[in-house]
C-alpha cells in the first residue's frame, strides 16, 4: 500500500518544495506527477488502486478565511458540522467521506489569505461510486467536474450572515437546528437570508480557480475549448450550453478516437451496428453514466444524526 500526498509529491520532484500543497496543482501536474509514479514503481496508474483520496480548492481571498468561519458562518442548510474541529476549521462528517474549510496559508504558515475547501473520501467503494478506481480515474475530467460540482454544493450550503450580530433568529445556529426537519419552512428561510459577499467573493474565486486548474488541458492551438464533462473532448463546435459530446459529434470522431468511445462505453450487444446507431447509444451511455456517477457520489448518508449534535456557537 502506498501512502502519500500526490500534490506534495509533485512539489518536492519537480520544484524542490518539501511538504508544500499550498499552491495551485493543475491537471497538467496531475498527470506528469503520476506518470513519474508510474516510472517509480514500475507499476501502471490503471493497476494502482485508490483507497481514499482528497479532492480539493485554494483560492486566494480579500478576507481572512479563518475569521469567516468563526464568526460568519452560523451553519449549514443541510449536514451536520462536527463540533470538536481545531479552532479555524469548519468540517461536515459523513460515513464515507467529509467536507472541511479552512485558512490554508495559517495551516501552512503562509502570509496572505488561502481559503481552502476540500472533499476527503474515506472508502475506497465510495471512490468507485463516483468513479475513481485507479491512480489513472484522477486524469478523468469528468471526475474532475464531478467533485468540482460537489465542493460547490457545500459551498453554497453554507449560511451565513456577513452581520451576524443582527438582532435577527436566522443568526442564531439553535434556531436552525430546531428546524432541521421542516423542510418547507427552511427553504422559505433560506431564501430570505440576506446576500453574503464575502461567500459570494469565495465562489467566484472557487471557478476561476477550477478553470485554471483545467486550462492546460483545454487549450487547443491557443484557444480555450469546451471539454465534455465526461470524456474531456472538445465540444466547442456544438451550441452554446452543451455540456456533453453529442451523437452527431461522435459519428464525425476520428477512428481512433470513435473506438476508444465504443470500448468505454458501448455495450457488446451494438459492437456490430452500423455507426449511427453506434454513436446514438454512446452518446447515450455518456450521459447516463455521468449522472449515475454525479447521484451516487452524493447517495452517503450523514455520520451523525442532527438530534445528536450539539449547538455551533
Amino acid at each position: 500500500m502506498v501512502k502519500g500526498s500526490i500534490h506534495k509529491f509533485y512539489s518536492f520532484v519537480f520544484d524542490g518544495l518539501k511538504d508544500c500543497n499550498y499552491n495551485q496543482f493543475d491537471y497538467w501536474k496531475v498527470k506528469e506527477a503520476v506518470h513519474e509514479i508510474e516510472n517509480l514503481f514500475g507499476i501502471q496508474a490503471k493497476d494502482f488502486e485508490v483507497k481514499s483520496y482528497e479532492f480539493g480548492l485554494n483560492a486566494e481571498t480579500s478576507f481572512d478565511p479563518a475569521k469567516f468561519l468563526q464568526e460568519k458562518v452560523i451553519t449549514h442548510s443541510q449536514n451536520p458540522l462536527d463540533t470538536h474541529s481545531p479552532k479555524g476549521i469548519t468540517k461536515f462528517l459523513y460515513s464515507e467521506y467529509d467536507f472541511k474549510f479552512y485558512d490554508k496559508a495559517k495551516v501552512a504558515k503562509q502570509k496572505g489569505n488561502i481559503f481552502r475547501i476540500e472533499r476527503k473520501v474515506k472508502k475506497g467503494r465510495h471512490a468507485k461510486k463516483i468513479g475513481v478506481h485507479t491512480l489513472n480515474d484522477l486524469m478523468n475530467t469528468a471526475v474532475w467536474y464531478n467533485q468540482f460540482d460537489l465542493l460547490e454544493e457545500q459551498l453554497e450550503g453554507l449560511i451565513v450572515f456577513d452581520n451576524p450580530d443582527l438582532e435577527s433568529e436566522l443568526s442564531n445556529p439553535k434556531y436552525w437546528d430546531s428546524i432541521r426537519k421542516q423542510r418547507m419552512k427552511k427553504k422559505r428561510l433560506i431564501g430570505r437570508l440576506p446576500e453574503s459577499k464575502l461567500k459570494n467573493e469565495v465562489k467566484d474565486k472557487m471557478k476561476v480557480v477550477f478553470g485554471d486548474m483545467l486550462r492546460n488541458h483545454l487549450i487547443v492551438h491557443g484557444e480555450s475549448v469546451t471539454p465534455c464533462k465526461m470524456t474531456g473532448l472538445n465540444i466547442s463546435h456544438q451550441r452554446t450550453g452543451s455540456i456533453f459530446i453529442s451523437e452527431a459529434s461522435i459519428r464525425d470522431l476520428p477512428q481512433d478516437q470513435f473506438n476508444a468511445l465504443k470500448v468505454e462505453f458501448l455495450t457488446f450487444r451494438y459492437m456490430n451496428e452500423p455507426k449511427d446507431i453506434q454513436a446514438y447509444y454512446i452518446a447515450h451511455n455518456i450521459r447516463n453514466r455521468y449522472y449515475a456517477i454525479k447521484k451516487q457520489s452524493q447517495a452517503a448518508k450523514p455520520l451523525f444524526n442532527w438530534e445528536h449534535q450539539e449547538s455551533v456557537v
